[in-house]
C-alpha cells in the first residue's frame, strides 16, 4: 500500500474493536468508523413469555410479557476506515502518492456532502450470491471517495465479486483473491456479464486460492 491510502473493513458490532486493535498494532491509523445503515433488519430476539410458557410457567410468562431475549434489530454494520501513515504533510503526500484526500464532491447524496452514516440498499437487479454481500452502490461510494480513475483497488476476500464489479464500473484497476472455488466461479461469471459499463484499459483480475 502507498502511504496515505485507505483500508475499509466491514465487521460485526461486538467485535469491530478487535479489528481496530489488530490494525493499529500492525501500524495503521484509524480514520473513522462508518455506519452502513441497511434498508431493513430482522429482529431475531425471542420473547421471554414464550420461553416460560413452554416451561409451563404461566405466571412468569404473564409477568415478563413484552420482554425479549437478545439484542435490538441490527440495522447498521460498522465499517472501520484505516489509512497507512505518511511521514510528510497530507498535501505533500497527495503530490507524491496521489492518495490521502477524499472526493466529497463526487460522493454527494441528494446534493448534500456525505456523512459517516451511509444508507444504501440493493438494486432490484442485484442477484444475491453470498451471505455477506454488500450493495454495489455502497462499494462504489467508498471507491469514489478515496481513489481516482486507473488507481488499484485490492480485495483479498472477493466473495460475490461486488468490489471487482464496482471497480470496473468506475474505471479502476482491480486485484482480488478468493479461496472458495464456488465463489471464484460466481464472481468471475458476474464480471463477464454485459450489464457492467465497459472501461477501456482497465484490468480486473481475480486469483483463486485453494486450501492445501
Amino acid at each position: 500500500m502507498k502511504e496515505g491510502s485507505s483500508v475499509f473493513v466491514f465487521g460485526a458490532r461486538r467485535t469491530i474493536h478487535r479489528v481496530t486493535n489488530a490494525f493499529e498494532d500492525s501500524g495503521f491509523l484509524l480514520k473513522d468508523v462508518l455506519a452502513w445503515k441497511k434498508p431493513n433488519a430482522h429482529h431475531r430476539a425471542q420473547k421471554v413469555s414464550i420461553v416460560f410458557e413452554r416451561r409451563n410457567l404461566p405466571e412468569k410468562a404473564e409477568e415478563w410479557e413484552g420482554w425479549r431475549l437478545g439484542n435490538l434489530a441490527p440495522i447498521y454494520e460498522p465499517i472501520a476506515w484505516f489509512f497507512k501513515p505518511y511521514k510528510i504533510t497530507i498535501a505533500d503526500n497527495i503530490l507524491k502518492n496521489s492518495v490521502g484526500a477524499i472526493n466529497t464532491e463526487d460522493c454527494r447524496i441528494n446534493e448534500s456532502l456525505p456523512t459517516n452514516l451511509l444508507e444504501f440498499g440493493f438494486a432490484p437487479n442485484e442477484t444475491r450470491i453470498h451471505e455477506a454481500q454488500k450493495p454495489i452502490e455502497l462499494i462504489e461510494f467508498l471507491i469514489k471517495l478515496t481513489t481516482r480513475e486507473n488507481q488499484i483497488v485490492l480485495d483479498p476476500f472477493v466473495g460475490s465479486g461486488t468490489t471487482a464489479a464496482a471497480a470496473k464500473n468506475l474505471k479502476r484497476q482491480f486485484i482480488g483473491f478468493e479461496i472458495s472455488q464456488e465463489f471464484y466461479a460466481k464472481a468471475t461469471e458476474r464480471l463477464e456479464e454485459n450489464n457492467f459499463r465497459e472501461s477501456k484499459n482497465v484490468q480486473t483480475k481475480v486469483v483463486k486460492l485453494f486450501e492445501m
